[in-house]
């Protein structure tokens, strides 16, 4: 079931959750940004309800680390996949060749789909 703001109860859950643990200390971001990425997401990962892709995203958009990826996003894989022209691009190479500046990619893929320069394509 969908509330008005588009999300389900169970995400508008978690997300409470989320913010339940900002409200109360148990997840500080000052700790979060002294926190390598990795240890960061490790953090987030511990809520309930958040994944590392989700916790990826919040690195990320959020803290602005660079370093990190959300991997396992159909929609960056489907953009990859159509800008590169090569419906079976390796993303993790990918990845691996962009090294600390990874996430930049992210960035660069969602640009794309805003700016309606990758098609919406459902029939991958």
């Amino acid at each position: 079931r969908r509330g008005a703001c588009g999300l389900s109860s169970n995400k508008v859950a978690h997300l409470r959750v989320a913010a339940q643990a900002v409200i109360d200390g148990t997840i500080q971001d000052q700790r979060l940004e002294a926190a390598s990425s990795e240890d960061a997401i490790a953090t987030l990962c511990e809520l309930r309800g958040i994944g590392r892709w989700s916790a990826s995203v919040v690195m990320l958009r959020g803290f602005g680390r660079l370093d990190t990826f959300p991997g396992g996003d159909s929609g960056v894989a489907r953009a990859l996949r159509e800008l590169s022209g090569d419906p079976r691009i390796d993303e993790q190479a990918v990845l691996e060749g962009l090294g600390p500046v990874r996430g930049m990619l992210y960035f660069h893929l969602l640009l794309g789909r805003l700016c309606n320069l990758v098609p919406a394509r459902t029939d991958w």
